[in-house]
């Protein structure tokens, strides 16, 4: 985020909440507002905190604001509306679909299975992180209906883990005893796949005769997996919505020298598809992790200022790999 706001001449800071406290974004924000000049926007992240707090205290100080990454929970949504309906402060909601993410795993997952002439039914693992958080129980929710909708595939067992690499690591160990001839797996995130991938590497189990693996999250560790062929896929770029939020921030604040005008109603809830990484396109994504990729990058693509014909946004990661 930090050269792309230069890019486009914002002054941008990060501030990082403590993981003992929860990921408190308002109690960080709360202190630094305490010392600081008040800043004119807010990018922020809603965790398992009640979104209203940060929402109430962003609106006393009279700050524009959007949240990533997580969408509010529709129980949250009860309390707090939309963007622009109950708080006029808060600008945009920036999020991705997990539900629609974990179904195109299993879609792809169930595709290269026919491909390789797996024999029916495919037998298929998944491990998740938790049963609890909304953006978890919408992508286990998207795994399992893609799952029931195949007649030609048997889910054998789904675990959960905690989103530990060595809780995957375990679960894995005991699927492996329990269920012969596992074909397919599904993984929750990052460290679960890596969890897979590593009790796979323990077990006698041929690499070649692993069971094919697709997941949920970038990460370097997952794109080297990948490269040497023990995982199949990763969908992920998730990651980039803060990119999103800075180029929404842009556009509204030259907005008065004759950019587009933001239309408030349609781009107050932005969904971003998430990506497909295979060994196709890995040598293209890859730069999107070093930072000093974004110093160059061709982000103005998206604005509408610098894009007098769009209408809407479309943040699709495809037509940034496709130029770069």
């Amino acid at each position: 985020m930090a050269p792309v706001a230069k890019q486009l001449g914002l002054n941008f800071i990060s501030l990082r909440p403590d993981a003992q406290k929860g990921f408190d974004f308002t109690l960080v924000l709360n202190q630094y507002l305490k010392k600081n000049r008040t800043p004119e926007w807010v990018i922020w992240v809603h965790r398992r905190s009640h979104p209203d707090k940060m929402l109430n205290l962003l609106e006393a100080h009279k700050i524009r604001s959007i949240n990533i990454t997580n969408p509010i929970p529709p129980k949250d949504a009860n309390v707090v509306g939309k963007p622009l309906q109950r708080y006029q402060y808060w600008q945009a909601q920036i999020s991705s679909n997990e539900y629609d993410a974990s179904y195109k795993i299993i879609d792809a997952l169930h595709l290269a299975a026919q491909q390789s002439n797996y024999t029916k039914p495919y037998r298929i693992i998944g491990i998740a992180g938790s049963k609890y958080l909304q953006s978890a129980k919408n992508s286990n929710l998207g795994m399992l209906t893609a799952i029931e909708q195949r007649k030609n595939m048997h889910l054998l067992q789904l675990v959960y883990s905690d989103w530990s690499q060595d809780e995957a690591f375990n679960k894995m160990n005991i699927l492996l005893r329990r269920h012969p001839n596992i074909n397919l797996a599904w993984a929750g995130n990052i460290n679960i796949a890596l969890g897979i991938r590593q009790a796979l590497q323990a077990s006698q189990i041929k690499t070649q005769h692993w069971p094919m693996i697709g997941n949920l999250g970038w990460h370097p560790k997952v794109f080297s997996a990948i490269q040497q062929e023990h995982i199949a896929f990763s969908m992920g770029g998730n990651h980039m919505h803060g990119v999103w939020a800075l180029l929404v921030i842009y556009d509204i604040v030259h907005n008065s020298s004759g950019a587009n005008a933001v239309n408030k109603e349609a781009d107050s809830i932005i969904n971003i598809p998430y990506i497909k990484a295979s060994k196709h396109n890995i040598q293209h994504i890859e730069p999107l992790f070093q930072s000093s990729y974004w110093h160059t990058a061709n982000i103005k693509q998206y604005s509408k200022r610098h894009n007098p014909q769009l209408h809407k946004y479309d943040f699709n990661l495809e037509y940034l790999l496709a130029t770069e």
